[in-house]
């Protein structure tokens, strides 16, 4: 990103680029990766399917508590990014809005609990116009929003993180507990 520009002034051309890139379809989803990937009976395929999808139990939490460990014996500071879910691509699969916010809640417990506090949540921005790119991935406001507090982050002198690795986190009850 350019140091001297204004972040209005970037604002207005992610979502001039944005919009102009997706165009095809009601998502927002960049009109290559729609019409190469979705269009037809593929996104018809789609209606409702994440209906059932369930990220809040799962063994990849231990997965995610062993990342952790390293960070913390090797005294990594760490800048998290929770990124968001296209809210329309949401809406469309069925996939549950509630489950997505107790699985963020989860992911942010094991990691302010354990002293990695540089977290920037953007789980809410899922509806902001051009903020994704397509289902999942950042599009040009989300990296607007990201460089906001990566640029500082990297430039400015961090504090020595003190972390307090937990076990539980480890733990079969962890991995099946829903944090509500």
């Amino acid at each position: 990103m350019p140091k001297h520009d204004s972040f209005n002034r970037l604002d207005r051309l992610a979502g001039r680029i944005g919009s102009r890139s997706t165009n095809s379809n009601p998502f927002q989803i960049d009109n290559y990766l729609y019409r190469s990937r979705l269009k037809g009976k593929r996104i018809k395929a789609m209606k409702n399917r994440q209906v059932k999808l369930d990220y809040r139990r799962s063994p990849e939490y231990a997965d995610f508590e062993l990342i952790l460990n390293q960070f913390a014996q090797s005294h990594t500071n760490v800048l998290f990014i929770m990124p968001p879910i296209n809210a329309k691509w949401a809406k469309y699969t069925g996939l549950s809005m509630r489950m997505l916010k107790q699985t963020n809640r989860k992911i942010k417990q094991q990691l302010t609990s354990q002293g990695f506090n540089n977290v920037l949540d953007l789980t809410q921005a899922g509806n902001v116009n051009y903020f994704m790119q397509d289902t999942i991935h950042l599009g040009w406001r989300g990296w607007l929003a990201i460089d906001q507090v990566v640029r500082p982050f990297i430039e400015r002198q961090q504090k020595s993180p003190h972390y307090q690795m937990k076990q539980m986190y480890f733990s079969k009850k962890w991995q099946q507990k829903i944090v509500k």
